[in-house]
């Protein structure tokens, strides 16, 4: 019995490492493929990649310069935003997320958001989820600590309990900040559109009025959804209803 459980334990541990080494040839495959110029090969491996659960900020801006090479901003848009989600602080994502943008047709420029929810959203995304969960995680081994010394050790008893305390607090705002940034990376109200043109429309009918047009690389805020219909605002504050497959969520 326990010589079976060794052996599937074996087997499993053998297919991950199996897997892990594909996964890293396939990256170093797209990597060659760029440097190489071919960047329709290195799209093909690194959405296999991306197939294949390697969901990483490192992959999505890979596949987003390949796009980008490759002439298509908008999912070169698309994949840097993705890549900016999972890494907010990372320049060169900002970099090229600026950069791409300069080579998008429309040039919309945005209003300022003052609401508790935008400063909000604005002062979490300095991090990411699993920053401000590792932080979480650090200060409350940091709590156990002071607690040990404040058990075993005779002196500083006052400083200790409050540096305990104050270690648990700042735990319990970054864990649940940890929480709020994890809600809003994987709230999908975000898209990109993907399509060369789309018509923004009054209604989401498409004998309603067209209001505005859009084009690929720009980035929309998803407000509702009707049937193959989005209700969309850009960053100018107009609104309108686009189709659904003329963009891509973030």
């Amino acid at each position: 019995m326990l010589k079976s459980i060794f052996h599937i334990i074996f087997l499993l541990f053998s297919a991950t490492l199996v897997n892990a080494e594909s996964n890293s040839d396939l990256f170093n495959k797209a990597v060659a493929a760029y440097k190489g110029n071919d960047f329709e090969k290195a799209i093909v491996l690194n959405e296999s990649l991306i197939d294949k659960g390697c969901k990483t900020a490192t992959i999505y801006f890979n596949l987003g310069n390949a796009y980008f090479k490759n002439g298509n901003i908008g999912k070169a848009m698309l994949n840097y935003e993705r890549a900016e989600r999972l890494s907010p602080n990372d320049e060169d994502i900002q970099h090229n997320i600026a950069f791409a943008r300069l080579k998008t047709i429309d040039k919309v420029d945005p209003t300022k958001s003052f609401g508790t929810q935008a400063i909000l959203k604005n002062t979490l995304s300095v991090l990411s989820s699993t920053s401000w969960c590792w932080i979480s995680i650090a200060l409350l081994w940091l709590t156990f600590g002071f607690a040990l010394l404040f058990l075993f050790q005779n002196n500083y008893r006052g400083l200790l309990l409050f540096g305990g305390c104050c270690c648990a607090a700042i735990s319990c705002i970054t864990f649940f900040a940890s929480k709020k940034q994890f809600s809003f990376e994987n709230k999908c109200s975000s898209a990109i559109i993907t399509q060369t043109q789309s018509y923004v429309k009054s209604a989401p009918d498409d004998s309603s009025t067209d209001l505005f047009q859009l084009h690929e690389g720009t980035k929309v805020e998803i407000l509702d959804k009707v049937e193959n219909y989005w209700k969309v605002k850009i960053a100018d504050g107009r609104v309108g209803w686009m189709l659904r497959d003329e963009a891509t969520t973030i």
